[in-house]
C-alpha cells in the first residue's frame, strides 16, 4: 500500500449507517462512527455485502483491517476511548454522580452506536473482548474517580453504581421501542430521570459507607 493509500480512507456504510475510516501513515486506524441507527445490525453480515453496502472492494476492507471482527473491534476501542475523554466526572457528591449520569446520557442519545455494539459484543463474545487489559484500566480510573467524588464508599459500591448509571444511560440506545413506549420518548424527561435516579443511588451509597 503507498503512501498515499495510507492517508485516504473510506466511507462504510451498513443499514443506513456510516462509519467514516481514515487510515493514517502511522498504521493506525481512526474510525468515527457517525450513523443515526446502530451499526451493529451489520456487522455479523458477510464480508461481501459489507463492502457492497460501504460501495468499496472487499479485498480493500480486510487489507485495512484483516477481517470483520478486527473492523468491530476497531470501531468499539476508538468509541469506548472517545467517551471516556468526553465525558469526565467532576465534582463532589452525589449530585455530582447525577451531573455525569445526565451527561453520558446526552452523549448517548448523540451518538447510540457505543451502547449497541456493546451490548451486541456482550451477547456474542462475554468477557472475551478485545484490549481487555486497557478497559479494565479504564474501568478502575472511573470506579476511583467515584471514590473521590463520594469520600468513603467502597470500592465495590463505586464499581456498582457505575453499573447502574451505565444501564440506566444504555437503556435509551439499547431498548428505543420501550424507551419510545414508556416514556413517550420524550428526552428531557428521561434525561431528569436519569440525573435523579443516579443521584439517589449515590446517596444511598454514602448513608452505608457511614453506617
Amino acid at each position: 500500500m503507498s503512501t498515499s493509500e495510507r492517508r485516504t480512507g473510506c466511507q462504510l456504510s451498513v443499514n443506513g449507517a456510516s462509519a467514516s475510516i481514515p487510515i493514517v501513515t502511522s498504521g493506525k486506524i481512526a474510525i468515527h462512527v457517525s450513523a443515526p441507527r446502530t451499526w451493529a445490525l451489520g456487522i455479523g453480515g458477510r464480508g461481501a455485502a459489507l463492502a457492497e453496502a460501504a460501495g468499496v472492494n472487499k479485498e480493500r476492507i480486510y487489507s485495512y483491517f484483516g477481517s470483520k471482527d478486527a473492523l468491530f473491534e476497531a470501531v468499539i476501542v476508538h468509541e469506548l476511548s472517545e467517551v471516556f475523554e468526553e465525558v469526565p466526572l467532576e465534582g463532589e457528591g452525589p449530585r455530582a454522580i447525577g451531573d455525569y449520569a445526565a451527561r453520558l446520557f446526552e452523549r448517548i442519545v448523540r451518538k447510540p452506536e457505543l451502547g449497541r455494539l456493546m451490548a451486541w459484543e456482550g451477547l456474542v463474545r462475554g468477557g472475551d473482548v478485545p484490549d481487555r487489559a486497557v478497559r479494565e484500566e479504564h474501568c478502575r480510573s472511573k470506579v476511583a474517580a467515584v471514590q473521590r467524588a463520594l469520600p468513603g464508599v467502597s470500592k465495590a459500591d463505586a464499581g456498582q453504581l457505575l453499573l447502574t448509571v451505565v444501564t440506566l444511560t444504555d437503556g435509551w440506545a439499547v431498548f428505543p421501542q420501550l424507551a419510545e413506549m414508556f416514556t413517550a420518548d420524550r428526552f428531557g424527561d428521561r434525561r431528569d430521570a436519569v440525573r435523579r435516579l443516579a443521584e439517589r443511588e449515590a446517596a444511598a451509597a454514602m448513608e452505608r459507607a457511614a453506617s
